[in-house]
């Protein structure tokens, strides 16, 4: 924050007033119940907030942004998890399907509930939200605000996991059995990606601005993010080494 704050200083020395855009996430609020869960609903900025103890530190932190306003008007943006290109944490979905087909499986064995909720955004959209707010002429309708950043629908873990049985050539596709299932190998920060439930609206984001996404799902786009994964990780991506790090050691620091 001192970063921050010492450019906004500069800033308004020349007589111009920042917008600072402060990212947290999604998983602020916690989990919803799993597709198909009768009175199902999506999280919007005025849900309450079950944040996982990992992350508390975090959520915290990011509402510490609007402490500063005779300095900068801010906001704070809640995407979901972003794919594309190096793919962030869903890169990982790719280094265990691959992991699975060179150990001769024929069947692609997810830890996790079909009907679990995968709700992300490809990263280009996540950016264009971020730059839709700040070409907002009212800068008053921006200031001390949350903002959801999500996909215009969600996918389930089985929508996700038999795309990617198809696209690693699984003959015998996908094999669900519960978390608690999981093999020794399975990285422990994967079950994070797979299981953690959670559908997230953007209404407020997209009427205000009106932003929409464009990019295809994720499920849909799959085998051209997966060529991107590969690229990224073969370039030795210092990202995709530290996401790696994060799933295998379940979002320990000391991993």
């Amino acid at each position: 924050m001192a970063c921050v704050k010492r450019l906004a200083e500069k800033s308004n020395e020349n007589r111009v007033r920042p917008l600072v855009l402060w990212s947290s996430d999604c998983k602020d609020y916690g989990m919803t119940g799993l597709h198909g869960t009768p009175g199902l609903v999506p999280h919007t900025e005025a849900s309450p907030l079950n944040v996982p103890e990992i992350l508390k530190e975090r959520t915290t932190n990011s509402a510490k942004v609007f402490n500063y306003t005779e300095l900068f008007d801010a906001a704070v943006i809640r995407p979901t998890c972003v794919f594309g290109y190096s793919n962030s944490y869903y890169g990982a979905i790719f280094d265990y399907a691959a992991d699975q087909r060179e150990k001769g499986s024929e069947v692609l064995r997810i830890p996790g509930d079909p009907n679990s909720i995968m709700h992300s955004t490809h990263v280009d959209d996540c950016g264009r939200a971020y730059v839709s707010l700040a070409e907002l002429d009212d800068r008053r309708a921006v200031g001390c605000q949350f903002f959801n950043v999500s996909g215009y629908r969600y996918e389930t873990l089985e929508e996700v996991a038999r795309a990617v049985a198809k696209e690693y050539g699984f003959d015998r596709g996908v094999q669900f059995v519960p978390a608690s299932e999981a093999e020794p190998s399975f990285p422990p920060g994967l079950h994070f990606v797979f299981s953690f439930s959670q559908w997230v609206g953007s209404d407020k984001l997209r009427s205000l601005t009106g932003w929409k996404d464009k990019r295809e799902l994720f499920s849909k786009g799959i085998h051209a993010h997966r060529l991107a994964y590969e690229a990224y990780k073969g370039r030795g991506k210092a990202n995709v080494a530290e996401i790696q790090k994060r799933i295998g050691g379940n979002f320990n620091a000391e991993n």
